[in-house]
């Protein structure tokens, strides 16, 4: 009874995800430049989120 009636709103959390390849160039990935090869997981996850260059 008394977890019902003290119930506070969680604030929804953002999904962040770090990818670091250290051997790995940018323009290995598809949406980065590169034609050779698909990457379309690495695509995907770039299209729908943020690419940082420097």
């Amino acid at each position: 009874m008394c977890l019902a009636l003290g119930q506070a709103q969680v604030e929804a959390k953002p999904n962040v995800l770090f990818l670091f390849a250290d051997d790995q160039c940018f323009e290995t990935i598809g949406s980065l430049g590169l034609t050779d090869i698909d990457t379309p997981n690495l695509d995907r996850l770039a299209s729908r989120g943020t690419q940082f260059s420097r």
